[in-house]
Formats: structure tokens, C-alpha cells, sequence
């Protein structure tokens, strides 16, 4: 590997990082807001109004957010798919595949199949994110999901995440449920043996970032 691409590596870790900690900063932020809001004026709900939020959602998801994402991140050519979009679904260019955005699109396609939007074809596009999921994206050789890939699937960033796992189960086990397979059961079962051995710390959980060897990351 030449200077240039282990630099090009090393950026990509920090700026990942640098989201995870952002990402984890601003939850705690919303947390402590919404506690307070609510210590200091509880919310009454209206069953009337509640109602008239939930049609709208299921609008929303229905005729918006579902059709967006199955026409313009599917990537037909090498399975997946691309998550970098503007908001008229064009590809922004960077086309690698990371666990948790390629495992929520799984889980969103078959959960929409198994809830009811039968016949739109999600069920097939959960299924082949599945595939692209346990033939790209896993490690044959230390166990486990890759952190990213490159489009066709060559890995990119190899380590490894609890939460990225965690997900990576959550999707399979869904598509499981929504499609009736067994081999997408045995995955998700796979997964979380393999998260259970390497990433289990006893009575105190598990351990949570991890290099590509399972080797865990000091601090965490």
C-alpha cells in the first residue's frame, strides 16, 4: 500500500470518529432537552390529533420516502446501495458502502414488505441487500462485518463495530421474518455468536470498536 492510500486511510478513521463522537454528543444533547421539556410541562396527548399525525406519516412514507429510496439507491450493477444522494436522489460521487446505512436500507425494505406495502417490490430489494450484505461486506477470515466497502464490494475500512454488527443483525433477522428464510435467520444467528465471542466483556457488555482483527481499540 503506498503513503498516499495509508494516509487516504487514516483520514477516513479520523472522520469517522470525529462523526461517531459528533453523533454521539448531539443524542445526549436531545436527551437532556427532552427531559427537561417534558419535568417541566407534561404532554397531554389527543387522540384526534395523534390520528391526524399518523395518516400523515404513513402518507409520507408511503408516496415519498419508501418510492425515493427504491428508485434512486439501488445499485443494480454490484449489488447494495448508494446512500449518497442529494435530495433529487443523484449520486454525490462517493459511492462506498458503509454496514449501518447498507443494514438500515435492509431492515426499512423488508419491515415496509412485512407491515404492508406489499407489491412494490421491497421485498426483493431487501433481499438482495441481504446478499450484498454476507457475500461483500463480510469478513471470511476474522469473522464478522466490514466497517466499508468499495462499490464492488472490496473492503475499505475493515474494522470492526459492535454497532455496525448490531445492525447488521437487525437486518437480517427482519428480512428473516418478512421473507420466511432460513438462510437469513442462520446469518443473523451467525452474527450474533461471532459478536458474542469477540466483542462480549462478561458482566459488563460488550466492548465496542475493534481493528479488523477484532483487536480492541484502547479507550473503548
Amino acid at each position: 500500500m503506498s503513503r498516499s492510500e495509508r494516509l487516504s486511510r487514516k483520514v477516513r478513521k479520523l472522520a469517522l470518529r470525529g462523526a461517531i463522537e459528533v453523533h454521539g454528543a448531539t443524542s445526549r444533547c436531545w436527551r437532556m432537552g427532552f427531559a427537561y421539556r417534558s419535568a417541566r410541562s407534561p404532554v397531554k396527548p389527543d387522540a384526534a390529533q395523534l390520528d391526524t399525525i399518523r395518516r400523515q406519516a404513513e402518507a409520507a412514507l408511503a408516496n415519498n420516502i419508501m418510492p425515493f429510496w427504491a428508485s434512486h439507491a439501488v445499485d443494480d450493477q454490484h449489488g447494495g446501495f448508494v446512500t449518497h444522494l442529494d435530495r433529487a436522489g443523484q449520486w454525490l460521487g462517493p459511492t462506498d458502502k458503509y454496514l449501518v446505512p447498507q443494514a438500515r436500507l435492509v431492515w426499512t425494505f423488508a419491515a415496509a414488505h412485512r407491515h404492508g406495502f406489499v407489491g412494490k417490490g421491497y421485498l426483493d430489494m431487501a433481499a438482495a441487500g441481504a446478499r450484498f450484505l454476507v457475500e461483500r461486506m463480510w469478513d471470511a477470515k476474522a469473522g464478522g462485518f466490514h466497517w466499508a466497502v468499495q462499490r464492488d464490494g472490496r473492503p475499505l475500512i475493515g474494522d470492526k463495530d459492535t454497532y455496525g454488527q448490531a445492525f447488521a443483525i437487525f437486518a437480517l433477522s427482519e428480512y428473516a421474518l418478512a421473507g420466511d428464510s432460513q438462510w437469513a435467520r442462520n446469518w443473523a444467528i451467525n452474527t450474533f455468536d461471532v459478536l458474542i465471542e469477540r466483542a462480549g466483556d462478561g458482566t459488563f457488555g460488550f466492548r465496542e470498536k475493534f481493528d479488523e482483527y477484532w483487536l480492541p481499540t484502547p479507550g473503548r
